[in-house]
């Protein structure tokens, strides 16, 4: 989803325009699996340092997983960059840097040892990730998963600066230093998959640093929002409301969700006026009046068309056709006014002995 063209130029608009506040992921681990290793099986696509982006003689599938897999950690990083360098200039938040978590499998060094682990790959080994370290406000936490209700140990590495992380630091299953790898081609595929999922404690930390976080960022906010003199208040009333703040009123009620303004039909009441107001247009122009304006009223009373007994019958025959031209009229318009509503709805048909009278004002 990240490598559509369109998803990917809509995030990157969002981090230039300063509107994203935490960057949560990680790259797949299908490409340095310790699996990959255990043949038969599938082959090793990449190494460590030079190696690191990819093994010579790939195939095309291969090399194409490798570079998506690659891309995916680059994208993740170059978002934190640009949103905490908007961030940077909200005064507010300067002491508040973006929030980041970027999770993959520890680099085997760390556990298995450089005899072990010489040709094993790992993100971590990328020097790329490693001058990320500070930025931001960026740490290393290492631990073991299983110490978080994963099946399996599944040291992990998180690069982020979420509120309270660094507790995780050093969380290991002394009861096991290492998992044993399954021998058979079909129990390495299982376990990859149950490898790569989130041990049900980290998601649960994840979200209540999380939580923390957007707490300490709306109290942030809060503080700028409160800061406006009436000479600002003025400006932002004159621009129509924009940019929108939550501490204006009239900009929560524009940004309030209201019931759909339809035609009134004959079911109302006789001499009940019904009005409406659309508006503010920053250009508008009565030609009835020759003046600017930037709203519209609109206003209709139903009136009541009733018989009269001193009529001809001529008179009389005359006040039937239109009668039934006005009914004819008002289907149209109340079919036309109700082509978005579910279909095989009933539509309530206006009586032909009641009108209305509309009137505009600017």
């Amino acid at each position: 989803m990240i490598h559509d063209a369109a998803t990917w130029a809509f995030l990157w608009e969002l981090a230039c325009a300063g509107k994203i506040a935490a960057i949560l992921g990680g790259p797949p681990c299908r490409t340095t699996s310790r699996l990959r290793q255990r043949q038969p099986g599938p082959p090793p696509l990449r190494g460590r340092d030079e190696w690191r982006f990819s093994l010579e003689g790939l195939t095309t599938w291969d090399l194409h997983r490798v570079n998506s897999d690659t891309a995916l950690l680059f994208k993740q990083l170059g978002l934190f960059i640009k949103a905490e360098e908007k961030c940077l200039q909200v005064l507010e938040l300067q002491s508040l840097p973006t929030a980041f978590a970027l999770e993959s499998p520890e680099d085997p060094m760390a556990y298995l040892g450089a005899e072990a682990a010489h040709n094993l790959p790992s993100f971590w080994n990328f020097p790329e990730l490693k001058e990320m370290v500070g930025l931001g406000n960026l740490k290393l936490v290492s631990f073991d998963q299983s110490q978080m209700g994963h099946a399996r140990r599944k040291p992990t590495t998180i690069l982020g600066n979420l509120p309270g992380l660094e507790q995780l630091d050093g969380l290991r299953d002394s009861s096991r230093r290492s998992d044993s790898l399954p021998r058979g081609l079909q129990e390495s595929m299982e376990a990859s998959k149950d490898w790569a999922s989130w041990a049900p404690g980290l998601v649960m930390a994840l979200k209540e640093a999380l939580k923390v976080y957007l707490h300490r960022r709306d109290h942030c906010l809060a503080q700028r929002i409160h800061k406006l003199n009436v000479e600002e208040w003025k400006l932002h009333v004159k621009a129509h409301h924009h940019p929108y703040r939550r501490d204006c009123r009239r900009c929560m009620e524009l940004a309030g969700v209201d019931s759909p303004h339809r035609r009134s039909h004959a079911d109302s009441s006789a001499y009940v006026l019904s009005m409406d107001l659309v508006g503010p247009y920053p250009v508008g122009r009565d030609d009835g009046r020759r003046r600017n304006g930037k709203y519209i009223m609109v206003a209709t009373v139903p009136l009541p068309m009733l018989e009269r007994d001193d009529l001809s019958e001529d008179q009389k025959a005359d006040r039937d056709d239109e009668k039934v031209k006005v009914a004819g009229k008002e289907a149209n318009e109340s079919s036309d006014s109700h082509a978005d509503d579910e279909p095989g709805a009933p539509q309530d048909l206006p009586r032909p002995e009641e009108g209305a009278s509309l009137f505009f004002a600017a």
